[in-house]
């Protein structure tokens, strides 16, 4: 049991130094992998970090890099255009157009909001 522990932190430590060593790659060498690992499907990403001594960390901020390669930058993040019709939604000229309903009552033009306010106390 001592033997296979000792063992294992030599396998961990040899592991250490590979990872250490190995050459930085960049960014195409990189994509090149990733696109092998997103088209094969059968490989995990422990399997895929340790094949190519990598850490996970640096794995998933590449894999986000990867899938938004094609992301416009220059687009405004959280913002969405809106388009505002200039014809007032309170138009009454269509028949049988309601405006409000108080307590039962249906009014069918636009009436001031103290109108309303009596209406409900």
């Amino acid at each position: 049991m001592l033997v296979q522990i000792k063992n294992r932190i030599m396998e961990l430590q040899a592991k250490q130094n590979v990872i250490a060593r190995r050459p930085q790659l960049n960014k195409l060498e990189v994509f090149k992998l990733l696109e092998e690992f997103e088209t094969d499907g059968k490989i995990t990403a422990t399997d895929f970090c340790d094949r190519h001594h990598m850490t996970h960390s640096s794995f998933y901020y590449w894999l986000k890099r990867y899938r938004n390669r094609h992301v416009d930058s220059s687009a405004s993040k959280g913002f969405v255009p809106l388009m505002v019709k200039t014809k007032s939604f309170l138009s009454t000229s269509s028949p049988g157009y309601l405006f409000a309903e108080v307590n039962g009552i249906r009014l069918y033009q636009v009436v001031p909001a103290e109108y309303l306010k009596a209406l409900v106390s």
